[in-house]
């Protein structure tokens, strides 16, 4: 699973960012006990190269359903993904 979305690179000496296009965020890593990380890498493409990474923390529903589903639907809820697509 996958989210894609329009991608936004801070550059240094730019003064817009630097936009890929139809770029994927894909959930690398969760860790936690209670209060759970993810860590999503954002790539130019579905098999291209990471451009950034960044970390989200979020409170699952321990007794619910898989929590890789459940973060990648509290993505969906950031501003940040609003406009991404599942992949």
């Amino acid at each position: 699973m996958a989210l894609q979305l329009n991608i936004d690179v801070e550059i240094i000496g730019l003064s817009e960012p630097l936009v890929y296009e139809d770029g994927y965020a894909v959930i690398s890593k969760i860790s936690g006990r209670k209060r759970f990380y993810i860590d999503v890498s954002f790539l130019t493409d579905k098999e291209g190269s990471q451009i950034k990474s960044e970390r989200f923390d979020f409170l699952p529903d321990l007794d619910g359903k898989n929590y890789h589903k459940q973060a990648y639907e509290y993505l969906k809820s950031l501003s940040k993904f609003k406009d991404s697509i599942d992949v």
